[in-house]
């Protein structure tokens, strides 16, 4: 019996891929190139030619650049077994539906006591692996991200580690508001509440030290009036003090504290942990840039400019030290030496090219 052939639904007609492609149609490669935006702008203009009278390569160009968007992006995705197209794949909806309590009772009937057994063992194994190695996995960037974004990864998480991370996403929200203003505040104190829980369970929580002297900072940049500036200076001062108290290599315990002593201007102090810094990395760029910003307000200009040339000597191409380079040889009234860091920014920030060659000619009136 002849079977009659089944008529193609819309949703084939606009989804499903095209006919084709024919003999003109670009390979892969060249297509690949285009969704890159590779192609020089001949084959570009010809390729954009193509597309106007080929429904076939619109519809490959823009599975390209989808797949392009999902492998740069890390976002997983599937290939739709009914249109062929690349959809991005369910994450969360998919997990808590494996682990839903119909879903695991029916896999359990399935298994055999054996089985069960083996599944169950394995999964203790799991369970003490996590417990062993969680406190510090979770303080990883990677564990931290999924469990901002993954409610579930949260619950596996220590309670310190649940603390600080709950911290941080009032932080996150509190950079999208106005400081000091009266929802600012709120999340402020909750974040506060979290991060002293956080080092009450965890006293050695070096992060949650560091994150509470943050807090404290913000809290100063919101009113920088005596007296609750001081108190707050002194509160920041005393978290960072204790994240190195417990861990007295952690670096970012040490710009914490620099930054303290910068708004104090007790650039003597602030030098002093830069230097500690630099003992510990001598490759720690941020703290030889800063340093030698505090030559420079110190009015120690020899200095300065040698830090920004040992930045510059490491990567010709780090225009902060270039800039800040030329500034120091300004103050030094060594023209023709600032006008060759104008010419480096010449190639790597003009915008600052042109307020530094501006700079050396206002001196120059003077």
């Amino acid at each position: 019996m002849q079977t009659v052939p089944r008529r193609p639904s819309l949703e084939d007609l606009v989804l499903g891929p095209k006919p084709g492609p024919g003999p003109d149609c670009p390979d892969e490669l060249v297509l690949f190139h285009a969704a890159s935006g590779l192609l020089s702008s001949e084959e570009q203009q010809a390729f954009e030619r193509h597309l106007h009278t080929c429904l076939c390569c619109r519809d490959r160009e823009l599975e390209a650049r989808k797949l392009l968007y999902f492998e740069q992006h890390g976002v997983p995705y599937t290939v739709d077994p009914h249109t062929g197209r690349f959809r991005k794949a369910p994450r969360v909806t998919l997990s808590l539906a494996v682990l839903s309590p119909a879903s695991l009772l029916r896999r359990l009937r399935n298994l055999f006591p054996g089985r069960l057994a083996v599944a169950l063992a394995s999964l203790l194994v799991v369970v003490l692996t996590w417990s062993a190695l969680s406190p510090a996995l979770a303080r990883s960037p990677v564990v931290l991200t999924a469990a901002k974004q993954v409610l579930l990864v949260r619950w596996l998480l220590p309670a310190p580690v649940r603390e600080y991370l709950e911290a941080n996403l009032l932080l996150d929200r509190m950079g999208r508001l106005p400081a000091g203003r009266g929802e600012w505040k709120v999340l402020a104190q909750k974040a506060e509440q979290h991060l002293r829980r956080a080092t009450r369970m965890d006293p050695g929580y070096a992060d949650a030290h560091v994150l509470l002297g943050d807090l404290y900072l913000a809290h100063y940049a919101s009113d920088p009036s005596p007296p609750t500036s001081r108190r707050y200076l002194d509160l920041a001062e005393a978290a960072y003090r204790r994240a190195l108290a417990h861990s007295a290599g952690y670096i970012p315990a040490r710009y914490g504290l620099a930054e303290v002593y910068a708004t104090k201007g007790e650039f003597r102090r602030e030098l002093e942990q830069y230097d500690a810094i630099l003992r510990q990395d001598p490759d720690e760029g941020d703290a030889r840039l800063f340093r030698g910003w505090v030559y420079m307000e110190t009015g120690d200009h020899a200095r300065a400019a040698d830090e920004f040339q040992t930045l510059l000597r490491k990567d010709p191409t780090d225009w902060e030290a270039a800039w800040s380079l030329g500034l120091a040889r300004v103050f030094q009234g060594k023209r023709a030496e600032a006008l060759q860091e104008v010419e480096r920014l010449e190639r790597l920030h003009p915008g600052r090219a042109r307020l530094l060659r501006a700079i050396v000619q206002s001196f120059e009136r003077r």
